[in-house]
């Protein structure tokens, strides 16, 4: 009748899954156990319930699965995202490059068209000289005789003529060669754009394929995130039900009665609650083996005390029991609201007789040879004696301690060794 801090935690451990077995989750879920009617068996809703936990823990399991997926997911994305940066950078500088070769390419146009515009200007020079020459230097047959003057003159104008055609074709010569020597840097210039071209191009189509990968892992970590969100939406949905089972075991156990203690105690009537009721009496406190049933008056007295100056969030079914219970029983000094304690008999008794009230509820500790312990908890609402009331989480609320429980079980004063003021 002790109990044990250690409770089954309904905190489910989430696990991920993969997207292929969605599906097959999916068709568990839809196939799992209805929530059925209050006519239901205690049995069958304690079946289901576990059932829908399995359920629930299967989807923790495949969610942390795929958290565990999407975490190796986000480096590699990472890493791609720096290799296209990188790409980028590169792509940037061959552009810049191919713009830099493509302005030398129109400056060597350029001097190579200035080039051959200055050759057609000496070329029009020369022919422009051919016939100045020929028309200044032309004397008629009838004219040509020895001492002519004028032949003399036209002669030195000849050798005149030819000299600056000759230095004419000179000059158009070297125009020639500058021109030849213009074009082979545009041809290397041009070979040297062709290939900034292909690097370019090359990385390009580089970084358009980190790109598609990089995408190709976002949509997978985009998979498994909804995968996530889906099972966590069952879970909430399943909880929903699981929380529907709990409230009817509830009524079907408060209906019933509790078999085997005094007055046919109900699971849970104001702020008291048995020890005993199916719809937590079995619950493993701390993986000990230790239940409720057995091991869990301490903690159930607790409770009880609790709701009783209205921290009604305590039930046997949510509180943590690693937190408030350990294998010495319940750890009082963790709970909130206690005003003092005391260890001993007649100190005990003294708390006891001064505080105990509905609105100050006192957990006493008491040894008693009824179970294996040799120890039981009660929660006194008043003083011990006839006038006092007692909620025992084995036998049942309202009763008074001292009086006769059965099967020879009478609580004495003279047991009491520790009492705690709520």
């Amino acid at each position: 009748m002790r109990i044990f801090k250690l409770y089954k935690n309904k905190s489910f451990r989430i696990v991920l899954f993969s997207i292929i077995t969605l599906s097959f989750f999916s068709t568990l879920l839809i196939t799992s156990p209805h929530t059925v009617g209050a006519g239901d068996s205690l049995n069958s809703l304690q079946q289901q319930y576990q059932q829908l936990e399995g359920l629930i823990n299967q989807n923790q399991s495949k969610i942390n699965a795929n958290n565990g997926a999407i975490a190796n997911l986000i480096p590699q994305i990472n890493t791609y995202q720096q290799l296209i940066l990188q790409k980028q950078a590169l792509i940037s500088n061959e552009q810049v490059q191919i713009n830099q070769l493509n302005n030398q390419i129109a400056q060597l146009n350029i001097q190579i068209a200035q080039e051959q515009s200055k050759i057609l200007v000496i070329k029009g020079k020369i022919n422009s000289n051919a016939k100045s020459g020929y028309e200044q230097t032309y004397i008629p047959p009838a004219e040509m005789f020895i001492g002519n003057p004028n032949i003399n003159n036209a002669l030195a104008s000849v050798e005149y003529f030819n000299a600056s055609i000759q230095h004419q074709n000179q000059l158009a010569q070297e125009l020639i060669v500058i021109i030849s020597r213009l074009n082979s840097n545009k041809a290397t210039v041009a070979l040297n754009q062709k290939d900034a071209t292909n690097l370019y191009n090359s990385l390009e189509t580089q970084q358009q394929t980190l790109l598609a990968d990089q995408s190709t892992l976002q949509q997978e970590k985009n998979s498994l995130a909804n995968v996530n969100n889906s099972l966590s939406s069952q879970n909430a949905q399943t909880q929903a039900k699981m929380q529907s089972i709990l409230a009817q075991i509830d009524r079907l156990a408060l209906q019933s009665g509790t078999p085997g203690v005094i007055g046919n105690a109900p699971c849970n009537i104001g702020a008291y609650y048995s020890q005993e009721c199916p719809a937590w009496g079995n619950i493993d406190l701390a993986n000990t083996g230790y239940t409720y049933s057995n091991a869990g008056c301490s903690l159930i007295a607790a409770i009880i005390a609790e709701n009783l100056i209205g921290n009604t969030g305590f039930n046997p079914y949510d509180v943590n029991s690693s937190q408030y219970w350990d294998s010495n029983g319940a750890i009082f000094s963790d709970f909130p609201g206690i005003q003092t304690e005391s260890f001993g008999n007649t100190s005990s008794i003294d708390l006891i007789n001064t505080y105990a009230s509905p609105s100050t509820p006192v957990v006493v500790g008491l040894y008693t040879n009824d179970n294996q312990f040799g120890t039981h908890f009660v929660t006194m609402t008043g003083p011990l004696g006839a006038t006092g009331t007692m909620q025992d989480p084995w036998f049942g609320p309202n009763l008074t301690f001292g009086q006769y429980m059965g099967g020879g079980i009478t609580y004495s004063e003279s047991g009491i060794f520790s009492a705690i003021v709520f």
